[in-house]
């Protein structure tokens, strides 16, 4: 069987995070730390949606209260830590990638 191959842009902040997606989007799927250290999670992805309605939005989340991330308007929510299983399962979910 052939390894799945993914092509991964990472960003430590809210911030570098719409850069990267302004700059080098479309992208596939956005996975999105709630805890950022210069903005929330949920602040992102309202920016986001405001530029993408169509991308999928996955929370990562220490906690179950997705209420917060679909107001914002994620797709979905993986909680920490997370298992290699359930982080193939979302991104084939979300993506024809797999």
């Amino acid at each position: 069987m052939e390894a799945d191959t993914y092509e991964v842009v990472e960003a430590d902040s809210g911030s570098k995070c719409l850069d990267a997606f302004g700059a080098q989007g479309p992208f596939d799927l956005v996975m999105l730390d709630v805890g950022l250290p210069d903005m929330d999670g949920y602040a992102v992805c309202k920016a986001l949606r405001k530029v993408d309605q169509k991308v999928p939005i996955v929370f990562v989340t220490g906690n179950e209260d997705f209420g917060h991330g679909r107001d914002a308007g994620s797709d979905s929510y993986i909680v920490k830590p997370i298992a290699r299983a359930t982080l193939r399962s979302t991104v084939m979910r979300f993506t024809s990638v797999g």
